[in-house]
């Protein structure tokens, strides 16, 4: 998808550095500047969990995630519509 390059598992070889390097990709990516998003990963899966204003966002994010680390992807992201400015 976004970043192939990053997929080698070379580049985290462990678990922190692989949630680390998912959280700093999501949190600068454009179109997910409203998404709420931690990041949790196990040995077989990373676990997406937050807010995000669509489904786009999350299929973006899961996308980011799955391009980024060789595990399972599982999403808990609620979407909950941006709040209005006053």
């Amino acid at each position: 998808m976004l970043f192939p390059v990053l997929s080698n598992t070379v580049l985290t070889p462990d678990l922190g550095s692989t949630e680390a390097t998912i959280a700093c990709v999501l949190a600068y990516t454009y179109g997910l500047e409203d998404c709420r998003i931690d990041v949790s990963v196990t040995d077989d899966h990373v676990l997406l969990s937050g807010t995000a204003p669509s489904s786009e966002a999350i299929e973006m994010a899961i996308g980011i995630a799955a391009d980024l680390s060789p595990r399972r992807v599982i999403s808990d992201v609620e979407i909950v519509p941006p709040v209005a400015p006053c």
